[in-house]
């Protein structure tokens, strides 16, 4: 999420607390325990096979477009597979909103759209790589600008899948090694997450904040039921125009998790802890050479501009 995106949040959600207490106060929100649990975000991924595909397809193509193309793409890089996983996200068939929001891709297609400029220059990218982004990230923002967007509590969420921004059926092709790539990747991201969200779900996250909402807000009968309401029969408003609080959670990433939880969940198994220790360590070594190319290159460049 960006800065301003960030800024906006917490400017909407400013004056929510108050009411939240208030509400709490009255109560019109119910036990904290029993509320929390459940709006609680932080939930079991389905077991569905087409879901898991997705996740684990887009999830490499994340990981992939992120490490060529941010901050900027290098010589030599590889400009087809870039142009091949980005027609993937062009064109797929598959995106829930559950999807788009665990595997980070909607954040780093932003950040792909919005590189360039006088202080973050970028090479002259073949393919339209640069334009096609940008015209995918405002797609996907159009998207989550629809107010029937389910929310992450919603079986829609997981289950509505959204119009791609091209209708072609154009099928992603791995090679053998891309595909034990993203297996690898995958278990590695399902490991963390699930191990996190194992400790979350039986220790409901308090949200961040809450934002005051309307009926036209909200596209769920069922979630406009369910949410405590701001005002009371009391304060003279009129059913039309009642407002509700709606909370506000951190991404997956900001939770804290006691590093000795142990998922209960999951059968140990005893595993080589030195060997993935030092197969994490080349990995993280290898993205630290490589960004520290990219940013060298990019000042490069704006030399160049400058001179």
């Amino acid at each position: 999420m960006n800065v301003f995106k960030m800024a906006l949040g917490m400017f909407r959600i400013m004056t929510a607390p108050q009411g939240a207490a208030k509400a709490f106060k009255n109560g019109r929100i119910p036990a904290v325990t029993a509320f929390l649990s459940q709006w609680n975000p932080f939930r079991d991924l389905p077991t569905d096979a087409n879901v898991v595909h997705a996740l684990r397809e887009v999830r490499y193509i994340e990981r992939t477009l992120r490490y060529l193309m941010v901050p900027t793409s290098l010589p030599g890089d590889d400009y087809a597979l870039c142009s091949t996983l980005l027609r993937s996200l062009e064109t797929r068939q598959d995106l829930s909103w559950l999807v788009l929001r665990e595997t980070g891709v909607q954040d780093t297609i932003q950040v792909i759209a919005r590189r360039g400029g006088i202080r973050t220059p970028i090479p002259d990218e073949p393919f339209g790589l640069h334009e096609r982004a940008k015209t995918l990230d405002r797609h996907w923002h159009t998207l989550e600008r629809n107010p029937a967007k389910p929310r992450e509590w919603e079986a829609e969420f997981s289950s509505q899948r959204q119009p791609p921004l091209i209708r072609d059926e154009d099928a992603l092709v791995l090679s053998l090694t891309q595909v034990s790539e993203a297996e690898t990747m995958y278990r590695q991201w399902r490991t963390d997450r699930d191990w996190k969200v194992s400790y979350l779900k039986r220790h409901p996250p308090v949200p961040t904040g809450y934002v005051r909402v309307t009926r036209n807000q909200v596209h769920s009968d069922e979630t406009w039921r369910m949410l405590p309401t701001v005002n009371s029969p009391d304060d003279g408003t009129s059913q039309h125009d009642t407002c509700k609080l709606l909370p506000i959670y951190a991404s997956l990433v900001s939770q804290r998790v006691p590093l000795n939880w142990v998922n209960p969940d999951v059968v140990p198994v005893r595993r080589k802890r030195t060997d993935q220790k030092n197969r994490r360590d080349e990995q993280l070594k290898r993205e630290h050479d490589r960004r520290s190319r990219q940013w060298e290159y990019q000042k490069q460049l704006k030399a160049n501009r400058e001179s």
